[in-house]
């Protein structure tokens, strides 16, 4: 498995954990959308800094 598919599959993980977290709130409304809107500014962070030190790595 090349670098390259490798960190795609670790960027599903987060999706699919930030989905699973916001569903898992998701009985209370505004929870949700708030949460959910949290959840995608640090997934927004996380991935940035995720490939900021990827690509240092390299």
């Amino acid at each position: 498995m090349n670098p390259n598919t490798n960190r795609n599959f670790h960027i599903n993980e987060r999706i699919s954990y930030a989905t699973h977290v916001c569903t898992h709130v998701s009985h209370h409304r505004y929870h949700r959308m708030y949460f959910c809107l949290l959840a995608g500014k640090l997934l927004y962070v996380w991935l940035n800094v995720g490939s900021w030190t990827a690509n240092r790595r390299d």
